[in-house]
């Protein structure tokens, strides 16, 4: 941001149009807001992806309209935030990014806004894995296979703990796959760490594990996996729902198709 303020101040057209709009010289908020007005001057109603939402199936190619398979389902799940006619939920999340932009919590003065940003056609954050909601399920199925491996420390028993590091791995990589991928791989992995609950004491013995342990962590399992499945399946069924163009003001739905 430094350097484009830099470079912005170093144009006298742009200086003299900053003054004569804000009232200052270029600085950070006003470069922001120049580049908030611009965007609210883009109105967009006959593109090829608003033909497609309108019934015009023929308006994107075979490889797009994969594309969009993928934007709408629990692979790509871009639908969650980016939905509607204008691909906004108009709510504020985080992505990720407080580290490098503040966000909602320079307009609120809010902690609790920081790094919180509109959600806006963006399919560069999700691919990245910069939405740091969907990490909850698979970081806390990692967290609860590793106890585990704390066991067998406590329990002092090294073949245990080559054992359990084996299922850990195992479970570290499905979770990462299903917060790369698809959530639903993730409640695949509660489900199976809930099975390995059950029979663990007949695979691996490891004396470190308390007797209570394999019954909690079992109902944790089959209660976050439920959870988890129906957080999607809410989200899905919601965004199916919603009318193309709910977020539209009234005269604009009146004159929608």
């Amino acid at each position: 941001m430094a350097e484009v303020v830099e470079r912005v101040a170093a144009d006298p057209e742009y200086v003299k149009l900053s003054r004569a709009a804000y009232g200052t010289d270029p600085r950070p908020d006003v470069v922001t807001k120049g580049i908030a007005s611009f965007m609210r001057s883009l109105v967009s109603g006959t593109s090829r992806h608003d033909r497609l939402l309108q019934g015009d199936g023929p308006a994107l190619n075979a490889a797009e309209k994969r594309g969009v398979k993928i934007a709408l389902g629990e692979r790509g799940e871009c639908f969650h935030c980016h939905a509607g006619f204008n691909l906004t939920n108009n709510t504020f999340a985080n992505n990720g990014m407080a580290g490098v932009d503040t966000g909602r919590e320079k307009i609120t003065g809010k902690a609790g806004d920081r790094g919180k940003f509109k959600g806006a056609v963006s399919a560069l954050a999700a691919a990245a894995g910069l939405d740091r909601d969907r990490a909850f399920y698979p970081v806390l199925t990692i967290v609860i296979a590793s106890y585990y491996g704390l066991f067998a420390v406590m329990g002092g028993s090294t073949l245990s703990l080559m054992t359990e590091s084996i299922v850990i791995a195992a479970f570290v990589v499905i979770s990462i796959l299903g917060f790369k991928f698809n959530l639903w791989l993730e409640i695949a992995a509660l489900l199976a760490h809930g099975v390995f609950d059950f029979i663990h004491a007949q695979l691996i013995p490891n004396p470190g594990v308390p007797a209570w342990w394999p019954g909690f962590c079992l109902t944790y399992d089959i209660a976050a996996a439920g959870c988890l499945a129906l957080i999607l399946r809410w989200r899905r069924e919601a965004t199916l729902a919603r009318p193309l163009n709910a977020n539209s003001p009234p005269s604009d739905r009146a004159a929608a198709p």
